[in-house]
């Protein structure tokens, strides 16, 4: 009996007609989903000319969860991040291209040897990412309240090839930590987002990435202040800390930061928003 089979061009084409209508559609991931779904390179899919119904079965089981809202480096479970790929899932929230400008201004800012803390490190792409790129014998800690998130984390240690030690703790923020530790740098994208907006995200963002990461209370500003009270005690003299902010933040955390006895600096993204307030010690 003869197998039924679809030509790749009306595969190709109903697919697309499906996800043209998504929130966030890019040109040609119709092309991305069969490759995932089949596991076939671009070489390989190019030379196909019709698929099987087994695989049309695949495919459909893929353009499912896409027309349900979920992006597709939560479908392909990774994400680039620095030039590095970043294995994820939908407890940890997917690396941003802003995000990046954190790890340059510390690279920016780093010198050599220090003991560096990532705060609420979820997927670990920036402490990671700092521990690959750095050829010295500074320390990093990554700490994130949420088990599932560390596990994430340790994956990537090893995914990224990563020899140097990295300690990986589970906590809420600094409660987890010795007393006697002490940090040249914490850096921290923290949540931000106000409670009220995080309904308004998003299907994409909402529904597949953790609200635990987003939500950073009433005004977005709980997380800051928080550190800003609590970092003090974890910080070397001359210890600085880095964190990334909404884009309309910038005055208000820098001034929970200066309260608190900090000098504070606050730098503009690629789109020229403030992301970024770099806060050193100013009170010993």
């Amino acid at each position: 009996m003869k197998v039924k089979s679809l030509k790749k061009r009306d595969v190709l084409f109903s697919i697309k007609n499906c996800l043209k209508n998504c929130e966030d559609y890019s040109p040609f991931e119709e092309y991305l989903l069969v490759e995932y779904a089949l596991k076939l390179t671009k070489e390989e899919l190019f030379l196909k000319e019709e698929f099987l119904t087994s695989q049309i079965k695949k495919i459909k089981n893929v353009l499912k969860k896409r027309l349900n809202g979920k992006p597709l480096n939560k479908i392909f479970k990774k994400q680039n991040f620095y030039g590095f790929e970043f294995y994820i899932n939908d407890f940890v929230l997917a690396p941003r291209k802003e995000t990046e400008l954190l790890v340059e201004k510390f690279l920016q800012a780093h010198n050599e040897s220090e003991n560096i803390l990532d705060l609420c490190c979820g997927s670990g792409c920036i402490g990671l990412t700092i521990a690959k790129i750095l050829k010295d014998d500074t320390k990093i800690t990554l700490i994130d309240i949420d088990k599932h998130a560390l596990s994430v984390a340790k994956k990537n240690k090893k995914l990224l090839n990563i020899t140097r030690k990295v300690k990986f703790v589970l906590s809420d923020l600094f409660s987890g930590l010795k007393k006697n530790c002490k940090f040249d740098t914490i850096i921290c994208n923290p949540p931000y987002i106000k409670s009220e907006d995080c309904k308004k995200l998003s299907v994409g963002v909402k529904n597949f990435d953790p609200i635990i990461s987003l939500n950073g209370g009433k005004d977005g500003l709980d997380f800051y202040r928080r550190i800003a009270l609590e970092c003090k005690n974890y910080l070397t003299k001359n210890g600085k800390v880095f964190l990334e902010i909404g884009y309309d933040q910038g005055m208000s955390v820098q001034d929970i930061f200066t309260k608190n006895g900090f000098v504070t600096k606050c730098f503009k993204d690629y789109s020229n928003c403030d992301r970024i307030i770099v806060a050193k010690r100013n009170d010993l």
